[in-house]
């Protein structure tokens, strides 16, 4: 603007140099002329001497802009300079501050206007170019806020791995900031987060991944509290991955995942422990059911006895198992006719039932099986009916198994001592048709 209106004073004073000229042949006043001259040459004087101080003093201007940090006014104050004097002018020494300023705007409009990435970009960008700049720390300061912007955006699209990249990268390139600590407390959240989501999705291998890495963070980090917390989270991810195997009846695969979960554990602090294992004994128990329905007996009985010596000592439910695998293998002894085999197992069973229900099974079981037993025509049960007889008739005792005289419909009668036999109408042909035995002695 100051060079315009030097130009127009310029003109205006040649316009008038002409029309002096163009009227020499009247005569003129030449104390008026000088006068005029003077008034006309003293702005233009003024305006040269201010335009020649400008090129020394805007300068010095642009650089206390500099040192007072105000980039805005430094800009807007060389944009006038370079406006008012040709390029060749111009003072190259301004250069580098300009440009710094420029780069630095250009970062702090950044993140007012746009992401977070695009913010800490831009003040990578300043921090690139002028590593030791006037700005560079607060370039810094902005550009590690800028990154825990980033990370906290990550966390919130669900990229947690990505977010734990961003926030161990501050932790390392910006230790000396405030948010390096704030990074650290948002790590374990983090971890928790990616991991729990990744178990209630029930991808239990990537679970394990993050918190086996959350872990290994927190023993570097001598960060005692969360070494716990992942530990914790470790064996409740163990736990479920326990109970959806046992779900899909892989009990082997079950009871490995159960004993990595007490393997976290093994001073039993956390409250999943008890779960764990409750869950393994449960284990056993389905297992040995499994194959019940399979009529694997005698395997089943070793998973029921495994369930035992997991089991909580107050709790009924193992040992009510293992009574309950016992009535099952006597049930099928009884159906082939194994009658004292049958009685065996329930005896067995008897010892074992905790609860009042399981006992009252057992003692059912036994009536049923004395009952088929008495009405056994086969070999145990003559075998039984002899025995009975000797004891009767030798030792002069009871018989030890309540099989005898059970039939009240059919009164029967055994003859012991003589050769003799009695019509086939009257011989007992089952225990429970043997209500009275005849002991002979022959003199």
């Amino acid at each position: 603007m100051m060079l315009k209106c030097f130009r127009n004073i310029i003109t205006q004073y040649i316009d008038t140099k002409v029309d002096m000229s163009e009227n020499r042949v009247s005569p003129v006043n030449t104390k008026k002329s000088r006068i005029k001259l003077f008034a006309v040459g003293l702005p233009i004087l003024a305006l040269l001497l201010i335009y020649g101080a400008a090129i020394i003093l805007m300068p010095v201007a642009v650089l206390k802009n500099y040192q007072a940090r105000d980039c805005a006014g430094l800009l807007t104050l060389y944009k006038v300079y370079a406006d008012i004097y040709p390029a060749f002018v111009e003072d190259a020494s301004l250069t580098p501050y300009v440009q710094e300023c420029d780069s630095y705007l250009s970062a702090t409009n950044t993140e007012a206007k746009g992401t977070a990435r695009e913010a800490y970009a831009a003040y990578q960008a300043y921090l690139s170019a002028y590593p030791n700049g006037l700005y560079a720390k607060g370039a810094r300061e902005h550009s590690g806020t800028a990154l825990l912007s980033v990370a906290n955006a990550q966390v919130d699209e669900k990229q947690y791995d990505a977010a734990l990249a961003t926030l161990n990268q501050i932790i390392s390139d910006y230790t000396e900031l405030s948010t390096a600590t704030e990074a650290v407390t948002l790590i374990p959240s983090v971890y928790t987060v990616s991991g729990t989501e990744l178990r209630e999705a029930g991808d239990f291998e990537q679970a394990e991944r993050v918190f086996n890495d959350f872990q290994g963070w927190a023993r570097r980090n001598q960060q005692t509290e969360h070494i716990s917390h992942a530990q914790n989270e470790l064996e409740q991810t163990y736990l479920k991955w326990g109970l959806l195997y046992l779900d899909q009846k892989q009990f082997e695969n079950a009871l490995a995942k159960l004993e990595q979960a007490a393997a976290v554990d093994p001073q039993s602090q956390f409250e999943s422990t008890t779960q764990v294992k409750a869950s393994q004994r449960q284990v056993y128990i389905d297992w040995g059911n499994d194959l019940l329905e399979q009529s694997d007996f005698e395997t089943a009985i070793q998973k029921f006895e495994r369930s035992v010596s997991v089991a909580d000592p107050n709790d009924p439910q193992a040992n009510d198992a293992l009574a309950n695998g016992y009535i099952q293998w006597a049930s099928d002894l009884q159906n082939k006719e194994d009658f004292l085999g049958a009685i065996e197992k329930l005896n067995v069973a008897k010892q074992a039932a905790s609860t009042d229900s399981i006992k009252q099974l057992v003692d059912k079981a036994f009536q049923e099986t004395y009952l088929a037993f008495s009405k056994s025509s086969g070999e145990q049960a003559r075998r039984a009916m002899k025995r009975a007889i000797l004891a009767i008739c030798e030792n002069n005792r009871r018989p030890d198994l309540p099989i005898f005289g059970l039939d009240q419909n059919s009164i029967r009668i055994a003859l012991y001592g003589m050769d003799a036999r009695l019509p086939e109408e009257l011989i007992a042909q089952t225990p429970a048709e043997l209500h009275y035995v005849a002991c002979v002695d022959v003199e």
